[in-house]
């Protein structure tokens, strides 16, 4: 799945206290690598607020990625399977 990496959202932090604990929350395991398909890092994960590259929606995910690709301004490709979490709240945290 190809994704680009959105800084400029307007999103506030969820009730989970910040993007990478929403979607730690979310999942059957939390966070312990970057997604992007040739990244290995481990160190200095942050939820990244992407959308998918393939789509004009504009429906905005969470995935975890490392700093340097959080900052990237390319579009990544991420690891088979790889789960992005929504950032609409009212369908996740503050369904809770």
């Amino acid at each position: 799945m190809k994704i680009k990496v959105i800084r400029d959202s307007n999103l506030s932090n969820c009730n989970c206290g910040n993007w990478l604990a929403h979607w730690n929350n979310f999942n059957a395991k939390p966070a312990v690598f970057c997604l992007e398909i040739r990244c290995t890092q481990m160190a200095r994960l942050q939820g990244a607020i992407v959308k998918k590259s393939d789509t004009n929606n504009g429906e905005l995910f969470v995935v975890p990625l490392c700093e340097k690709h959080a900052l990237s301004n390319d579009e990544l490709t991420l690891v088979n399977n790889a789960n992005l979490e929504t950032t609409d709240v009212t369908k996740t945290c503050d369904k809770k």
